[in-house]
Formats: C-alpha cells, structure tokens, sequence
C-alpha cells in the first residue's frame, strides 16, 4: 500500500474540472486531469485561477497558478474520479472510463437527461454516484475566471453505491464543501437540465441577459418555456413542486396578479445575474458552446413530443436555436 498522497482523477481540464481539482489539491490529493490519448503535450500545463470563493471561512476573492497534472491513462491506485464534461461528450468519456478498476468511484458531475441506462451500461451499478457543481466560470486563453458556492448536491441511484457516497461526501468536507444528501439525486438533475435548457432559447435570441431582462415579451416567452419543460419533468414522475428552485415559476397566477408575479420574477432574475458577482461570473460561459444549447434544447424538445406535452412555446425558438448553432461552427 503506498504511503503517498491518495489519488483523485478528473476528466478533461474544463471549469468545473478545475476549480475542484484546486480544492482536492490544497488538501493534500495528488490530482491527475484525464486527457484523451495524443493531446496532452499539445495542453496547457497550468492555468491562472481568479476564484470568486463562497466557502465558509475561505478567502472571499483569491488568484493562483494551477498546475495541472496530465495523463493519457487511468491511474490504478485512483480512488475516484469526477466526470464534469458537456453534455455530448458524456457517453464517450463513459465509455472510456468502463475499463477503470471496480474500486473507483465515478462522480458523475455532468447532468444526465437519459436516464440510468448509458450509465449502467456503462459502469457497474455500485461504482457511480450523481453530483450537481454549484458555481461555474469560463476560460479566456490560459486564465479561469470562476467561482463556487459550498453547497453540493449529490446521492447514490443504487442502494449499493451508498457507502461509496458517504466517503465522497467526507472528502470534499474536508475541502471545506457542504454535500447536500439528494434523496433523489435523478430528479435533482433533471429539474437543473429542464431550467437550463429552457433558459438557454431566449438568452441565445437576445445575445446577453441585460438585453433579456429589457424585453419584456421576450423575457414571458422564456417563462413559458421554463414551465413547460417543468411540466415535462411532470410527465416523467418528478414531483416539481418539492423543488423551490422549480415551484416558483409554475405559480403562474391570472389576471393582474399572473401579470405582476411576472413583472417581479424579471426584475429578480435581472437583479440576480447583472447585479450579483457571483452570477455574472456563472453567466460567463452562457453562450460559449452553442453544440450543448442545442443538444439540451433538442433532447428536452423530443421528450416532450414523446410524452403528450404541449411545447408550443419551446418550439418558438426552434428556428433560433439551429440558426445559433450553424453560425458558430
């Protein structure tokens, strides 16, 4: 058994993937970024990190030089590795990582639309658990500019994957993280990919959020959109309303009071994203990977066709969305 310091890996060297390989780090984890077979000398060996730090008792604002740590390989004496990549690549990296010992831990950062089946094919039922970031950033060049709250979802799907949750969540504890037991982690996914997906249509249209918030009409179309895909998530049997991130924007109201509700979501939502530090720096990367708009836009958009659900306003944006996507190819 070696007496160095225990191994973590992380898939790729994207935002997420960074941020948490620096907090692993600074407690002492050797951290080895995943990447695919011939890219690693063609990779940037480290990146200048300027960290926007919710943590409790941590430094509020802070700037260092991450090395990152390279490999083409699986690590055998890895004890877990974190899987935070877009949602198209997911099934590719799944399948790269089906050859890795059965006594790795796979945390599965990227929200899953599809449900369990590509990750039981892919990995045995009691070696992945599900986890959801709570911040975000973008990379310009070789620098991060991100940040992160303490909070972090996360739960087993499998009964037996239960054990190795708990020594997920005793490490990032120690990371100064606060793991937050999903009861169904599953559903917790599902509710963050219908707001994403359903967010994303009108920010493309209008090309930043100050310009959302100032439309009006635009703005009610994207909570047409959000309810809409909510009631997809419906259709699947996920109980919305437990979810207050979810149960506001479905209290829709009539009338005048349906009219000033939404007046006050559009200001909230305005004053959250352009005055909040924290959700600027979220934002940065909004519109950064028109693939992942579209794949998210399309897979909810089919989902719901298949399910009986009215779409109506989420097919208003469906000639915005292909045009978004052609023009950054």
């Amino acid at each position: 058994m070696s007496n160095g310091p225990r191994v973590a890996v992380v898939v790729g060297t994207g935002v997420i993937g960074t941020i948490y390989a620096a907090l692993l780090c600074e407690q002492g984890w050797d951290v080895r970024h995943l990447v695919r077979q011939g890219t690693s000398r063609a990779r940037s060996k480290s990146v200048e990190v300027d960290l926007l730090d919710l943590r409790k008792g941590h430094k509020r604002h802070r700037r260092w030089n991450h090395e990152y740590c390279l490999t083409e390989t699986f690590p055998a004496d890895a004890e877990f590795v974190l899987v935070p990549v877009r949602l198209y690549q997911l099934d590719g990296v799944l399948k790269d990582l089906a050859a890795m010992p059965e006594t790795v831990t796979a945390v599965i950062f990227t929200t899953n639309w599809a449900g369990l089946r590509p990750l039981d094919e892919a990995l045995p039922a009691g070696n992945y658990i599900l986890a959801d970031a709570i911040g975000g950033g973008a990379m310009t060049g070789n620098k991060l500019t991100a940040t992160i709250k303490p909070l972090l979802p996360l739960g087993a799907v499998h009964p037996d994957a239960e054990t190795r949750a708990e020594s997920i969540r005793k490490v990032f504890t120690a990371a100064g993280l606060a793991p937050k037991h999903e009861q169904d982690i599953l559903h917790w996914h599902w509710i963050q990919y219908a707001l994403n997906a359903a967010m994303w249509p009108a920010l493309v249209e209008a090309g930043t959020v100050q310009a959302l918030v100032k439309d009006n009409a635009r703005f009610q179309r994207m909570l047409a959109t959000v309810r809409e895909a909510l009631r997809v998530c419906e259709a699947r049997g996920v109980l919305v309303r437990e979810y207050p991130e979810a149960r506001v924007f479905l209290n829709e109201g009539s009338g005048v009071t349906g009219r000033v509700r939404s007046l006050i979501m559009r200001e909230v939502y305005g004053t959250a994203v352009v005055h909040s530090e924290y959700h600027r720096r979220c934002m940065l990367h909004a519109l950064s990977d028109p693939a992942e708009i579209a794949t998210a836009y399309g897979a909810l958009l089919a989902t719901g066709h298949e399910l009986g659900c009215q779409m109506t306003a989420f097919d208003s944006f469906q000639d915005s969305i292909t045009r978004f996507r052609q023009a950054r190819r």
